[in-house]
């Protein structure tokens, strides 16, 4: 029983590799829409599979000597945008013949072939060769470069070519730098990166904090001088109290002054004293309220 094929039915291998040998981008030339879209995080495919030979009798470039299966092969198929998709099959084909399409498909696709197929021969000492290789190439174009830079600094450019001379050494041991290390390190010199801007900072605010050694001594000469305090404090508050008395004996003198009215020298003294007795009443007074 002979097996029945759309062909229109694709293998997933065959989409998938069309995808990925043409770049994800339209077969027609010059154009540059994508195969696959990403919208909010999910894969769309907006092109469509045309067949170089038509799928079904009558259509653009039919060829009869060609079974379903063939016609749904990868060799037959390309992808392309919807719109040159109609533009390529419009008038059944005429415009586009089969080997304009068999041609855009080998020029898109070859280059992809090509390092796919220098795949197959890669193991451990190939991939150290083509480092290597990549390494001596890039030596070379740095120290072309290292040479006019000498000219400019010889000392910047001395360093410079230690460090390719260093750089090329690791490649030729094989000694590749962790990815994760990679990584960390980026993030480090990313994150220390503004520290230059602090250290003006930092040796301005040292210059301002410089002197506070002279205030702490400073601080502490008027923290003993004050220690004392308490104890005047209760010598004046003592005196004080002994002065209250003075205002009682102050009124006793002026009477005294005054009824003595034949002794005016008396008198006058008398009231010197008692306004001398008034006057240091009022500054201990005065003195106590301080304190």
């Amino acid at each position: 029983m002979t097996r029945v094929v759309d062909a229109r039915s694709y293998k997933s291998g065959d989409l998938v590799g069309l995808i990925a040998l043409s770049g994800s981008v339209c077969y027609f030339p010059g154009c540059s829409q994508r195969i696959v879209l990403i919208v909010n995080g999910e894969p769309i495919v907006q092109a469509e599979i045309a067949h170089i030979r038509a799928a079904k009798a009558n259509g653009p470039r039919y060829f009869k000597d060609m079974s379903d299966d063939e016609r749904r092969s990868y060799a037959n198929l390309i992808w392309l945008c919807v719109a040159h998709h109609k533009v390529v099959d419009r008038n059944r084909g005429a415009d586009f013949s089969i080997e304009t399409l068999e041609r855009w498909k080998s020029e898109r696709e070859s280059p992809a072939m090509d390092a796919l197929k220098g795949l197959g021969q890669l193991d451990e000492n190939r991939l150290q060769e083509l480092i290597s290789e990549a390494l001596e190439t890039a030596q070379d174009k740095l120290s072309d470069a290292l040479k006019r830079f000498e000219q400019v600094d010889s000392e910047a450019a001395n360093l410079l070519a230690n460090l390719v001379d260093e750089i090329s050494s690791t490649g030729r041991l094989g000694a590749v730098p962790d990815p994760d290390v990679s990584a960390m390190l980026a993030e480090a010199a990313s994150s220390l990166s503004h520290l230059p801007d602090y250290a003006p900072m930092l040796a301005d605010a040292g210059e301002k904090l410089s002197y506070l050694p002279d205030v702490a001594s400073q601080l502490s000469n008027a923290a003993a001088s004050a220690a004392h305090l308490a104890d005047v404090a209760i010598a004046l508050d003592a005196a004080s109290n002994k002065l209250q008395g003075l205002e009682s004996l102050i009124n006793q003198l002026n009477e005294a002054a005054s009824s003595v009215s034949g002794a005016s020298e008396l008198v006058t003294q008398i009231r010197a004293a008692a306004s001398s007795l008034a006057t240091a009443a009022n500054a201990m007074a005065d003195a106590r309220g301080a304190y």
